[in-house]
């Protein structure tokens, strides 16, 4: 049995052998008279019915292998296989996850890396819980390793923090710190509030962000994100965000650019329609409109229309 520190050998182990592989012919010979259909589909018996799978396997020993259709979604597998490929799983499952790692690898290569580097290899320290017996106040703290945050470009140890405080049903209010600690004068500091109200008829929500990166220009923004609910399938968004200081990186924003040089507000408008409960299609319009930039001009405004296609896997 599994556990057991000392293993069955010589005659006995021949014997106990036997006993499974004479048990385990024997029901199966009997599963598929049950079936009245034999392992490669043939009928045994024209004149016999048959009884339904879920039947008859009901004799089968515990160390039959069964075929079975299983669906998931990319994420829930990678949490299973997380779980069942590490070193102290029983090897048995162990010997399964790793074969479907190899799928996934075939199949969604540059996930399956990440998960490797940033999941598998990862070491992370996290906690979470009430601050009331209310449970209106919570907290939850981490600390992740280097090879947990974009190990191939900042290979250093984060630490986050934050509070909620859900005063009534629909309303939240958090507030976020973290602090990254980088060689040099490039440790990162942030610092973020977030307030939100959702009903059934509309959803709000504000964030402002500051984030010090000591030689690096700080990032400092404030957003108001509105959802109307028209109808089951349609729902109206709208956004404003205030850029107070120029992002030097703004031009390789591929989805959105804007000028660097400059402090930026963008207004973003579109209409969300569900073609179905995981597909979504988003006409929308984005206006830029720019601050005086150190050299005293103004950058000409941007006008961006945009068709998103978003895909839910959950």
């Amino acid at each position: 049995r599994q556990g057991r520190g000392e293993l069955i050998t010589g005659s006995q182990a021949d014997e106990v052998l036997q006993i499974l592989k004479d048990d385990a012919t024997r029901t199966y010979d009997n599963y598929e008279k049950l079936l009245n259909e034999r392992f490669d589909g043939t009928v045994i018996d024209e004149d016999k019915s048959g009884l339904a799978r879920e039947l008859a396997r009901m004799n089968l020993t515990l160390n039959s292998y069964t075929q079975w259709y299983w669906k998931t979604d990319l994420l829930n597998l990678l949490n299973f296989l997380f779980l069942r490929a590490d070193s102290h799983a029983q090897y048995e499952i162990r010997v399964y996850a790793e074969t479907m790692l190899d799928t996934v690898k075939k199949w969604v290569p540059i996930t399956h890396s990440a998960f490797l580097d940033y999941r598998v290899g990862a070491v992370s320290v996290s906690a979470k819980g009430k601050l009331s017996q209310s449970g209106k106040w919570s907290y939850r703290a981490m600390y992740g390793s280097s090879e947990t945050w974009e190990a191939d470009k900042n290979p250093h140890d984060k630490f986050m923090g934050a509070t909620t405080w859900r005063p009534t049903p629909g309303v939240l209010l958090d507030a976020y710190v973290d602090y990254e600690a980088r060689p040099g004068r490039f440790d990162r500091s942030t610092y973020q509030l977030f307030a939100a109200q959702q009903n059934k008829g509309y959803s709000l929500g504000f964030v402002y962000t500051h984030q010090d990166r000591q030689n690096d220009p700080t990032l400092e923004l404030a957003a108001l994100m509105g959802v109307a609910h028209v109808s089951d399938k349609i729902d109206f968004i709208t956004q404003v965000q205030r850029l107070f200081q120029p992002s030097i990186k703004g031009n390789d924003i591929a989805y959105i650019p804007f000028d660097p040089s400059a402090t930026a507000t963008n207004f973003v408008a579109g209409i969300e329609y569900r073609l179905s409960d995981r597909i979504f299609i988003t006409p929308n319009i984005v206006y830029t409109h720019y601050g005086i930039n150190p050299q005293g001009v103004r950058p000409e405004d941007d006008l961006h229309l945009r068709l998103t296609f978003f895909f839910n896997y959950e």
